[in-house]
């Protein structure tokens, strides 16, 4: 989304810490921020309306309309509010949607009278409805979508977000250990100390990611969810198994896993999710300093001028509200060095870009480093890229020097790196299949 999108985050994390409000105040205030978020999602909505019942947040969304009551109180809510916002609906034109947004959830009671009681026209989001929208990882549009969809097929009106897991794999995923019939020679030249082996074929062609999870277990992010892949025993099972574009998530030392997702982060751990960090725009890549902090980068939409959707940087914090942040330079991906620099790829090279000056890195030959993507970090001064053709290349941050390591027999148009927590790393790839199809690879980089 845009910096408005980021502002409302910020002002998301004072309401939480009633930094310059109260919790009266805060309750006006949070009505105006929900009718924000749906308004920089495109849907026109107005807040604190007063007419027959006060409304919250009025909006209209896919020609219906919708009036939404919002509480931010210590208690979960009870059967009386619920049934007084039914009310309110009955009051308006027939076909007339309710939505409640509780922060504090709701009591059992209320739960079980409003799925045993008659029609409902109303249905329920929680504190974690609400982040996951504000943080752009379910924006407004398909957490709405979702919710309906639910109600309306299986007469459930509070959707449990606990609906992202556990569900079986897709039956046309048909993945394939080892390296592909198809590939004779991986690797064309080699002038380097590693070693690439393919260990993984026949993924959809299509968005790809790879976290390593351990050195037999690998985390992989494709349009249809992400798996959890187990090199050893040839087994994969459903991790995330919500559609969408996610890139590389990234795994931290006491075992979180933070996936990007369209404009938000989550936090996923001991299968509980939360949403920690959003606003962003364009393609994200996440990744981690030395110190072990996560970071996002949103590339932005360089054309999209009317919305200010610019390239910018966001530490992560423990929870949503409290990222911190910075416009960044543009590129196709990027990997933190510190809070002022950053390592990004570009179309016509990697550069480091700090926030007074860039720095091209030069290759060891005439060579450019043309539509590299990556970066991942080897060590404190070196990382990897790949580019154009499959090309591997060294990068030294401190000479600003660019090492040829090797060229492979795969395609050149979608690839991308990822870590390796025992140096080396993985690359996500695409080769021609049989029957001219094309098919998504992974090949594990190692030391010699």
């Amino acid at each position: 989304m845009s910096l408005k999108h980021i502002e409302l985050i910020h002002e998301y994390g004072k309401m939480k810490r009633l930094e310059g409000y109260n919790e009266q105040s805060r309750g006006q205030k949070f009505n105006l921020l929900i009718a924000d978020l749906l308004s920089s999602w495109g849907i026109s909505a107005r807040s604190n309306l007063r007419s027959n019942g006060e409304i919250d947040v009025a909006f209209s969304y896919k020609e219906k309309q919708f009036i939404l009551e919002a509480k931010w109180e210590k208690n979960p809510i009870d059967t009386g509010k619920l049934s007084k916002l039914q009310k309110r609906v009955r009051q308006r034109l027939r076909g007339t949607i309710g939505i409640f947004l509780s922060m504090s959830g709701y009591s059992q009671e209320a739960m079980k009278e409003l799925t045993a009681g008659e029609q409902s026209s109303i249905i329920c989001f929680s504190k974690d409805h609400f982040e996951a929208m504000l943080s752009g990882f379910i924006p407004p549009d398909e957490m709405i979508s979702l919710g309906l969809e639910k109600a309306s097929h299986e007469g459930e009106f509070f959707l449990n977000l606990d609906f992202l897991f556990g569900k079986p794999i897709n039956d046309d995923l048909d993945l394939s250990f080892g390296c592909p019939p198809e590939i004779t020679e991986l690797v064309l030249e080699s002038n380097c100390g590693y070693d690439f082996n393919s260990i993984l074929y026949k993924i959809p062609f299509g968005s790809l990611g790879i976290a390593e999870e351990s050195s037999t277990i690998l985390l992989l992010s494709i349009s249809q969810g992400i798996f959890r892949v187990d090199l050893e025993d040839h087994s994969i099972t459903s991790f995330l198994n919500f559609p969408g574009y996610y890139q590389n998530p990234i795994i931290s030392q006491d075992g979180s896993v933070y996936i990007a997702r369209k404009s938000g982060v989550a936090k996923i751990k001991d299968k509980n999710i939360s949403f920690i960090g959003g606003g962003l725009s364009g393609n994200i890549s996440l990744s981690a300093d030395i110190t072990e902090e996560i970071w996002a980068y949103g590339n932005g939409l360089p054309y999209d001028v009317e919305h200010d959707n610019k390239p910018y940087l966001i530490k992560l914090g423990d929870q949503l509200g409290n990222q911190s942040g910075r416009i960044a330079g543009w590129g196709n991906s990027a990997q933190i060095i510190s809070y002022d620099s950053l390592l990004i790829c570009r179309p016509n090279g990697v550069f480091i870009i700090q926030e007074d000056s860039e720095f091209k890195i030069v290759s060891d030959s005439d060579i450019e480093l043309t539509n590299a993507k990556g970066p991942i970090r080897i060590s404190d001064e070196t990382f990897l890229v790949v580019c154009n053709s499959v090309e591997i290349w060294e990068i030294n941050i401190k000479t600003l020097k660019a090492q040829y390591l090797a060229r492979l027999d795969l395609m050149g148009s979608a690839y991308l790196l990822a870590q390796s927590k025992e140096g080396g790393g993985y690359l996500a790839c695409s080769y021609p299949a049989k029957e001219n199809e094309t098919k998504g690879i992974i090949v594990r980089i190692e030391n010699k």
